[in-house]
């Protein structure tokens, strides 16, 4: 019997696959992103970064098509090293970002640093503190919302890898068998 994921709906590998094509569409879209600061020679560096991150997603991506079409486990660990990184980092900012909402000095000077950073844009008749409340909490709630995603995302992966070692274990077992 195989393993199933996304609510029983595909077997595991095929859920592994569907993520994996969805982290190819997400990299192709990026790559297609343009801004005028990246046209005017700015931010170069962080292109760069986003730029080498993409590269290794889609290797990641492209070895998780592999690993389920050849059923080699290992060949899956690219992908959650990335995922459990990912996760780390999304961990990290959504904890600031709660630390910010709880403490009051943090928030003052949240408040201050997102004044000063040019953002003079007020939703209705919000004063930019509200505005930047307001900011840091939808931003708490998109983390919060990645965090969760995330979690499943690496479980999803991780399933798939402890699937595909069983599956070459049980086939080396009655190989050995006859």
């Amino acid at each position: 019997m195989t393993k199933r994921c996304c609510c029983g709906c595909f077997s595991i590998t095929t859920g592994a696959q569907i993520l994996a094509a969805l982290e190819v569409i997400n990299v192709l879209g990026g790559a297609f992103y343009v801004d005028d600061s990246l046209i005017a020679g700015k931010n170069i560096i962080r292109y760069s970064g986003l730029g080498l991150g993409g590269v290794i997603t889609l290797i990641a991506a492209i070895l998780v098509f592999v690993a389920c079409s050849k059923k080699k486990a290992g060949l899956m660990l690219p992908m959650i090293i990335l995922a459990a990184v990912l996760l780390f980092f999304i961990s990290i900012i959504c904890g600031f970002c709660v630390y910010i909402l709880c403490d009051r000095k943090a928030m003052t000077e949240f408040t201050k640093n997102f004044n000063k950073t040019g953002n003079e844009e007020v939703i209705g008749n919000f004063s930019q503190d509200e505005t930047a409340r307001y900011n840091l909490i939808g931003g708490t709630i998109f983390y919060g919302i990645w965090l969760i995603s995330s979690i499943w995302y690496l479980s999803v992966f991780r399933n798939c890898y402890k699937h595909l070692k069983e599956q070459r274990s049980s086939s080396n077992y009655n190989q050995q068998r006859i």
